[in-house]
């Protein structure tokens, strides 16, 4: 079918997609669409064919064989967050899917398309558990593990079907961590996870990873080497968190700079995973006999009379307050605001007359009317 001017096709097999996307030049393969609408918003140009994988037998879905589990490539997010499944075998994937996007979005991304984009916020962990993937390609299907396939050139010519991993040892310690603006919805700044399995008090296996974002998919070997074998209780943790600081690649931005990127890393895994520091008691900061002149210590118990309460609170929390923005009537303009689409651009020229030329346009605005 046709979408506005892109292309739209709908396989019934796998074999037939790829052999679509052979025949489609610049065609791109599709599941729930959201990573594609993330490079629309940055104003990057929309493929001419999509080659929709929805009605493709077997590409969804959770299931166990022993201690290995299997899930679909086209397995939306929210079902990992709620797999009983995968909540009492992998607890640490499904940590990290809450992390991903909003809950609405979660819906519709999928576990294959975090991982095809390459910058998903599930790779860390997904490295950390020594993920497998279950890939078909023309010349028939593989079974790769998913660091060695990052870290091959991208093909356009392979549907990812399954990712593979074995349960977690019940004893195991793990950690996760997605550093950004917020905790879902925006990329991650630097994402990390952790994972070791004892043998009494000796390390069995550790197993660190970062990614997400700007950030290159990567195991970091060197710190797992470094733990490989040691006793636990004996694990110098300052000396590992030098370690992941060293070995973690980063990159600057206009923001962040790649050190900062690097020491959120190695302090979130090491804090993460040792143990628990004994709790201290808790520190009161501020004190009667320590006010300064003229202070006012601002609390219920120290100023009642300052303390109110909201009247429109009730109102707000059950949904009842009517908003500016609910307001509607027939002769009423509406406003809508275009923005650039490139973050950071200079904008030379703003040309608006095929905007004004629209039907039911009343006003262009631009800055020259501000």
């Amino acid at each position: 079918m046709i979408a506005g001017q892109l292309s739209v096709l709908r396989p019934t097999s796998l074999r037939q997609s790829l052999q679509m996307v052979i025949e489609h030049e610049g065609a791109r393969f599709v599941a729930g669409g959201t990573a594609l609408q993330l490079e629309w918003a940055k104003g990057l140009p929309k493929p001419p064919t999509m080659i929709s994988l929805g009605d493709i037998p077997g590409l969804t879905g959770i299931s166990l064989s022993g201690d290995m589990i299997r899930i679909g490539a086209l397995t939306p997010l929210s079902t990992v967050c709620s797999d009983a499944t995968i909540n009492a075998r992998l607890p640490l994937l499904a940590a990290a899917a809450r992390t991903v996007a909003a809950p609405g979005v979660r819906n519709l991304a999928t576990v294959g398309g975090n991982i095809t984009g390459r910058a998903g916020c599930l790779l860390p962990s997904l490295l950390a558990l020594d993920a497998t993937l279950d890939v078909s390609r023309i010349g028939g299907r593989a079974h790769e593990n998913l660091l060695h396939w990052l870290s091959l050139p991208i093909r356009q010519d392979e549907v990812v079907e399954a990712i593979c991993l074995s349960s977690m040892a019940p004893d195991c310690r793990w950690t996760q961590r997605k550093t950004g603006l917020r905790a879902a919805f925006t990329p991650s700044m630097i994402g990390v996870a952790g994972l070791i399995e004892l043998d009494g008090d000796h390390v069995r296996t550790g197993r660190f990873a970062v990614g997400g974002g700007m950030v290159p998919p990567a195991r970091l070997r060197r710190a797992e080497m470094l733990l490989e074998g040691a006793s636990w209780s004996n694990i110098d943790w300052e000396e590992l968190k030098a370690h992941l600081f060293e070995e973690v690649c980063a990159p600057d931005d206009a923001f962040r700079s790649a050190r900062y990127r690097r020491m959120v890393a190695a302090n979130a895994l090491t804090q993460g995973l040792r143990p628990t520091a004994k709790a201290r008691a808790p520190v009161n900061l501020v004190t009667k006999d320590k006010h300064i002149a003229g202070e006012i210590l601002l609390s219920r118990a120290e100023q009642p009379h300052r303390w109110h309460r909201r009247p429109d609170v009730e109102s707000k929390t059950s949904g009842q307050l009517p908003y500016l923005t609910d307001k509607r009537s027939p002769d009423m303009l509406v406003g809508r605001i275009l923005r650039a689409g490139l973050p950071h651009a200079r904008i030379v020229s703003i040309d608006t007359s095929a905007a004004e030329a629209l039907d039911g346009i009343i006003a262009v605005v631009t800055h020259r009317d501000i």
